[in-house]
């Protein structure tokens, strides 16, 4: 296909009312060589006798005329089997980028995972590219020393990629489909016990009231994710009912903060909290509200601001607040989690879910608390973490099942017509 030099050309039409659009026209040359027109409503209003709405359809023919040109140029830049591999990965990457389906930190993840991807697959062209390589790559990682998780995540992308190319015609099948990636076990929750939970609050009370420490003391007590507090804002928090609406969450994209939906459907939630999370809320409204009226901050565009957040507008960065709470806490006042490891801010979220179920709170509502998308995912992640509990199970079930009281009864067994018979 190949579209003509000109840069299209606008017509007006009108409907059976009398009302009309200009009409964005563009030539092109089909396969076989014959000249034909595509057509595409500008969505700008027009009359039968002004110039009236040009200017802006003009603007529309100009961009959609754009767009045209790039959807050619990728029909054109199809891959060989001579293109080599990275190649590929970097125009799936831009091909991705301009996706504004996804989510900005998942493309972060792509780019983080092509740095292996262009390392060991470095030459390598898309034609030789099969099971036998894609093994030889696995290998390579784990000799170099990468963990069994980065690359397992590597081989995914590869296989993504891959599949992307079968799409394009670009390979025939995928070769990461006969490769056995490497086993991962899952990293269980290192939530904090009844002493280092003290620790904690002692830290906490010894380091006063601020930003920092009070979005610590509500990850602790909400069992929210740290990304769902940095975009929690003044207008989520229903302070009568004493409620929290999880509807929004920061993500990181290459070390910057962006505004996005909470982790899945499920994550967007609502959250009763209690008198210690009121009264730092309270605490935190206060002290924002102090510093706003000094730069003649109105009471409406507070309601806008993050809880957590600078006057200025700006969200607190989720790795600011894990660092901080790494270098401050967990450091200084030697917290160690279940798993005998130092505590990262998401283990707060497991401390809390932790606590509550060793407390008598019902999976279901722990759950619905967490946002996970149910039950058994719940039960999935926290069955390990209350040893002290099934312990205690244990012995209760051993004193209910070994109880007698007296010699047991002899229960009569009705004839089943073969009594008497070998």
């Amino acid at each position: 296909m190949q579209y003509s030099d000109a840069d299209g050309t606008l017509i007006k039409r009108f409907r059976k009312d009398g009302s009309g659009v200009w009409v964005a026209c563009v030539r092109y040359k089909d396969d076989s060589g014959k000249w034909r027109t595509k057509y595409k409503n500008s969505g700008v209003a027009c009359d039968k006798t002004t110039a009236k709405g040009r200017p802006a359809a003009k603007r529309f023919l100009k961009s959609w005329r754009s767009e045209l040109e790039e959807e050619q140029r990728e029909r054109n830049a199809l891959p060989n089997g001579d293109m080599l591999v990275t190649e590929y990965i970097d125009q799936y990457l831009k091909l991705r980028e301009a996706d504004k389906t996804i989510e900005r930190s998942t493309l972060s993840g792509y780019r983080s995972g092509a740095k292996y991807l262009r390392k060991f697959l470095e030459g390598v062209r898309l034609s030789d590219l099969d099971t036998d390589r894609v093994d030889r790559m696995k290998t390579d990682m784990l000799d170099a020393g990468h963990s069994e998780y980065t690359t397992k995540k590597a081989i995914g992308l590869l296989s993504r990629i891959c599949n992307h190319a079968i799409e394009r015609k670009a390979i025939a099948s995928n070769p990461c489909r006969g490769v056995k990636k490497p086993k991962t076990r899952r990293r269980k929750p290192n939530a904090l016990d009844a002493e280092n939970v003290a620790r904690l609050n002692g830290a906490l009370e010894a380091l006063g009231f601020g930003v920092k420490p009070d979005m610590v003391r509500m990850a602790l007590l909400t069992g929210m994710r740290r990304g769902e507090l940095c975009g929690l804002r003044w207008m989520d928090i229903d302070e009568g009912a004493q409620t929290i609406r999880v509807r929004n969450a920061i993500g990181m994209d290459n070390g910057s903060p962006y505004e996005k939906t909470p982790k899945n459907d499920d994550s967007e939630r609502r959250i009763d909290y209690g008198s210690t999370v009121a009264a730092i809320l309270k605490r935190r409204k206060a002290e924002q509200a102090e510093a706003c009226a000094h730069l003649g901050v109105s009471k409406e565009a507070r309601r806008e601001m993050f809880v957590f957040g600078t006057v200025s507008g700006k969200p607190m960065s989720p790795d600011i607040a894990s660092k901080w709470f790494t270098k401050k806490i967990v450091l200084p006042y030697r917290l160690v989690g279940t798993q005998n490891i130092k505590p990262v801010f998401h283990d707060l979220r497991h401390t809390f879910a932790t606590h509550a179920l060793a407390r008598g709170m019902d999976i279901e509502s722990v759950s619905k608390i967490l946002g996970h998308k149910n039950a058994s995912m719940t039960l999935d992640i926290y069955a390990d973490a209350l040893p002290d509990n099934k312990r205690a199970v244990m012995h209760q079930m051993d004193e209910i099942l070994s109880q007698t009281t007296g010699a047991p009864a002899v229960l009569a067994m009705p004839a089943t017509g073969t009594d008497g018979r070998d």
